[in-house]
């Protein structure tokens, strides 16, 4: 019965570690996409607008360069949404994802310990795990990440 406690014990440590693992490399993942929708902001405003400036200078007829500034509006801000509203936004909740599930992994990390040292884990240790863990799953769902 005790080892199977601590079987138990070491099991759910390696599935935090693992959920760890995956939030941060979702993290980096969304970081990577959200320079990316940046720089891509960047580099295709500032061209825009240099063109703009160059039909201007051209004596092209008025619609040209009005025709690429109101491009260029509206890609910076479509490009601007996308930024604020879904890519910032992912990396802003697998980054609260892993700071909660890093919190927990040190509250629980006592019953890890105890589990490799002594293999002594009473009921009532294994209870107040669970509720630990219990606490976790509810604090960890509250955080939702859109499925991508």
């Amino acid at each position: 019965m005790e080892s199977s406690r601590q079987q138990y014990i070491i099991e759910k440590q390696n599935e935090l570690k693992e959920k760890l693992k995956h939030f941060n490399k979702c993290r980096k993942t969304w970081s990577r996409i959200d320079y990316v929708f940046k720089t891509l902001n960047t580099v295709v405003t500032v061209g825009i607008t240099v063109a703009t400036a160059v039909t201007g200078g051209l004596m092209l007829p008025i619609i040209v360069p009005t025709v690429l500034a109101a491009f260029t509006a509206v890609q910076t801000s479509s490009c601007g949404l996308i930024i604020l509203g879904y890519t910032s936004k992912q990396k802003s909740d697998y980054k609260k994802k892993t700071e909660i599930l890093d919190t927990y992994l040190n509250k629980l990390f006592i019953f890890f310990e105890r589990s490799r040292e002594d293999k002594n884990i009473t009921i009532e240790e294994l209870e107040e795990f669970n509720e630990i863990l219990d606490k976790f799953d509810v604090e960890i769902s509250s955080v939702k990440v859109k499925n991508s």
